[in-house]
């Protein structure tokens, strides 16, 4: 395994056994080249099949996991950026991934991938971090350019299965993301999309891999980073993220990041 972590980006290779991957997300951009194995991606609830030689990419809040159908090998590199990584360039080179609707487009296929120039990319990265070179970290961040910049390309037109989401889970998504700051109740998000609420639990676990209080849960904790990211003190936010105290706010945001808030907080100033 190799891993190398900057203030701003985040290289990472390894081989290993499949092990369960929990669903997740992250504040940062990521870019993962599945060089081989036996898996499934879901991304908001959407299903991507990974062939040897494929790109996933995930942005910011998009909630994601991997499932494993064999004991095949798992081999990939991933690299992961923040929004500061590329403030000194004079233009937006992730104004594409921003604009990307959750859960589509998130894998390039191999049969559409300059795999040579992007395995180049993501080698070059591995070879400067392995150096610990005085300019490792200019040399990495160029790799990386080329890297966004072979992706922006392919993002015009890109070729992938659309996967149709039910259009109640869809206004069940909508209606959360708009209202997390307020009570979300399984009767109030029902009654708001005009759905039973037993039967859009059970649709919103099948089409999305969770139920709707994980999916609050998650979102809340991905809107409490970005209020800790914007320079709010840890005991702060939790009340315009939902949480009716500081307590239940700490033991999801433990939960779901590995850190408490405080120690979040410390490592972002």
């Amino acid at each position: 395994m190799i891993s190398f972590r900057e203030k701003n980006y985040m290289y990472s290779y390894n081989m290993m056994k499949p092990t369960a991957f929990s669903t997740h997300l992250h504040k940062y951009y990521e870019f993962l080249y599945f060089a081989q194995g036996d898996a499934t991606y879901v991304i908001e609830g959407n299903e991507y099949t990974a062939s040897d030689g494929d790109l996933f990419i995930t942005c910011p809040g998009e909630l994601h996991s991997i499932a494993f159908k064999s004991d095949r090998d798992y081999e990939r590199h991933f690299i992961q950026i923040s929004e500061e990584f590329l403030s000194e360039m004079g233009y937006d080179m992730l104004s594409l991934l921003k604009k990307k609707p959750f859960g589509k487009n998130n894998r390039i296929p191999r049969e559409i991938l300059p795999t040579a120039e992007v395995e180049r990319c993501f080698f070059g990265v591995q070879a400067q971090v392995e150096k610990r070179a005085e300019d490792c970290e200019i040399l990495s961040k160029t790799y990386i350019i080329q890297l966004l910049s072979i992706i922006n390309s392919l993002l015009y037109a890109p070729v992938e299965t659309k996967i149709i989401e039910n259009e109640r889970v869809t206004a069940a998504k909508e209606f959360i993301n708009k209202n997390l700051k307020s009570n979300l109740s399984l009767d109030i998000i029902s009654d708001a999309t005009y759905t039973d609420k037993y039967y859009l639990s059970h649709l919103f676990k099948k089409e999305c891999g969770m139920s709707i209080t994980d999916y609050i849960s998650m979102q809340r904790i991905a809107l409490a980073k970005t209020l800790i990211m914007d320079g709010r003190g840890a005991t702060e936010v939790f009340a315009d993220c939902g949480f009716n105290d500081y307590s239940s706010f700490y033991r999801a945001f433990k939960k779901l990041s590995g850190k408490s808030p405080s120690e979040f907080f410390k490592g972002k100033k």
